[in-house]
């Protein structure tokens, strides 16, 4: 609610909209520290433990990332031959500002065929973080997201990441075409409404960077709560039957695993 009335008070003072520079540092202080871009709906390719790490509050801003935490449950889930394990250690790498270790992690996930969304998308946000203002790199980095975007174009994630891209460059009329892409597929999602905000203030559309705005405010209000942390997935449900199984004879036990993973244990 406080960051709702800062932001319609900025919006709403003649001053700072006369002096571009001065409202994009108003915006800038306002969600300073707000540098993420998780969230569920917006869906990156992540381990759901390693997601709720690095975004406990939901709302799709790192502010209170556990990185330690992230680091642990990301090694777990490669360790548990989750398809998306070493792409999700890239993330955490790139909130630990580790861009070498990030991109070691995205080879591999690459080379280990990992679920090719996941893949890219590390692939494509480590370029971002390592790329950004580089005009060299310009292409490469626009082919790598590019690849994300086509590994599930019915994912927000992509058309996010390309937006962000794309706004980067100065390309303003495709980042706001990005961007909408994926307001359709994710409309609830904070980070989101954030870039498009900075867009089309960028393009000197006023009116709607500020509906914008009050949007994002009113997502960051409601959704800056603790969330419930997920259920622990268990890789290969078979082979930990099979081997619950075998023990069951010595000890009397009949060992079931229940729909969510756990061991639902009856007494012979």
């Amino acid at each position: 609610m406080i960051l709702k009335v800062i932001i319609t008070a900025v919006s709403q003072s003649g001053e700072l909209m006369q002096n571009r520079f001065q409202y994009q540092v108003a915006l800038f202080l306002l969600i300073a520290g707000f540098a993420g871009h998780g969230h569920a709906e917006l869906d990156l390719g992540l381990c759901p433990e390693v997601d709720y790490a690095l975004d406990p509050n939901g709302d799709g801003f790192y502010l209170n990332a556990d990185t330690a935490l992230a680091l642990t449950e990301a090694n777990s889930c490669i360790a548990n031959g989750s398809d998306r394990g070493y792409a999700s250690r890239a993330f955490v790498y790139l909130e630990m500002n580790n861009i070498d270790l990030a991109k070691a992690d995205v080879r591999t996930a690459l080379a280990n065929g990992e679920d090719p969304y996941s893949a890219h998308s590390a692939q494509c946000f480590t370029a971002l973080k390592e790329n950004q203002g580089d005009y060299a790199k310009r292409e490469e980095t626009t082919v790598l997201c590019q690849a994300m975007l086509n590994a599930d174009p019915s994912k927000a994630g992509g058309h996010y990441a390309r937006a962000k891209l794309y706004y980067s460059q100065g390309q303003l009329q495709p980042a706001l075409t990005s961007i909408v892409n994926a307001e359709n597929l994710a409309p609830s999602s904070a980070p989101i409404w954030m870039v498009k905000m900075y867009i089309l203030f960028a393009l000197n559309r006023k009116e709607e960077a500020n509906v914008a705005m009050l949007k994002f405010a009113d997502l960051m209000s409601s959704q800056r709560t603790i969330r419930a942390k997920p259920k622990p997935v268990i890789a290969n449900k078979a082979a930990t039957s099979s081997v619950s199984n075998a023990s069951s004879s010595a000890t009397g036990k009949t060992s079931t695993l229940c729909p969510d993973g756990h061991d639902c244990t009856v007494i012979n």
